[in-house]
């Protein structure tokens, strides 16, 4: 039996609620680039490497040294 036929005869044996939980489920499938938040991902990540980009030196020697203020 091919995977659809074998999903369909089990989507045909679901309560409506569970229906309604696999409908919300298949939604969020067909937008694979937001997240729970409504965020994109596939952009969130660029935009903050965009912004980053402006900074000169290096994060991680800023963090270390904030790090060490609070010390």
């Amino acid at each position: 039996m091919k995977l659809l036929e074998k999903t369909v005869k089990e989507l045909h044996s679901l309560e409506p609620t569970q229906m309604s939980a696999v409908y919300e489920m298949v939604k969020q499938l067909k937008e694979p680039h937001k997240i729970k938040n409504g965020v994109k991902t596939s952009s969130a990540h660029l935009r903050i490497r965009k912004i980053l980009r402006q900074c000169k030196g290096r994060l991680s020697e800023d963090i270390t040294s904030s790090r060490q203020d609070r010390i």
